[in-house]
């Protein structure tokens, strides 16, 4: 509405004062149905247009995510060297989402490095290609950097491909750089170290610090 931002409370009330009949609405990621329900109907009494930002939830096979209201990211496309972007993509039901009621309009910081992190994940399994169904993906190191808030509202993620390893059966690593472009800017960026492990192993692994964890005598 007037290339301006407003959360439920505020578009309901601008359209109960009558609204820009002349303006377009868009729905911002994230908006639940119930809010956007409302929202509309009143819309549609002041004669405002209204229009739907969100994205369709893909199935990728290379996520460990797979609950449509989880996946953070759409429409996955090469782009020119060792590259991948994709579109970020917020449910009106996304579990991060659900206990976000402080009245900021910025999505959560935990949100949008998620978001990066599955980004990751998809970039590693389309653009090396070595990742089997018996083999988890496993973030080891993370470098995040906030420069601005990122909104409901379309952005791009950029992952690069900046060093790899997947020679050996055991240890399979890479270093992916991803960044957050939202209305022309960088709103975020994170370097992610990552290994491919087989799931059993990882299994394993688990058990052993957990047991570790539980009887610290053992070790001693």
């Amino acid at each position: 509405m007037g290339g301006k931002v407003f959360d439920r409370s505020q578009a309901l009330a601008q359209l109960a004062d009558g609204g820009p009949c002349d303006r377009t609405l868009i729905r911002g990621q994230g908006v639940s149905t119930r809010s956007w329900k409302a929202i509309t109907t009143a819309a549609y009494r002041s004669g405002v247009s209204v229009v739907s930002s969100n994205l369709d939830a893909p199935h990728l096979s290379g996520l460990s995510q797979q609950d449509p209201d989880n996946v953070l990211i759409a429409n996955p496309r090469r782009t020119e060297g060792n590259g991948l972007k994709v579109d970020l993509r917020v449910a009106p039901d996304c579990l991060m989402l659900r206990d976000r009621d402080n009245g900021a309009l910025h999505l959560p910081g935990m949100l949008v490095l998620e978001a990066m992190l599955q980004c990751a994940q998809i970039a590693v399994d389309l653009l090396i290609g070595h990742k089997t169904r018996e083999q988890t993906f496993v973030s080891r190191h993370c470098d995040i950097t906030f420069g601005a808030f990122t909104f409901p509202i379309p952005a791009t993620i950029n992952a690069v491909i900046a060093a790899n390893d997947h020679s050996g059966r055991k240890h399979q690593w890479s270093e992916i750089t991803t960044k957050v472009r939202q209305l022309g800017r960088e709103s975020a960026s994170a370097k992610f170290t990552s290994t491919l492990i087989d799931s059993d192993r990882l299994g394993q692994l688990e058990l052993q610090e957990l047991n570790s964890s539980l009887n610290p005598r053992a070790n001693t």
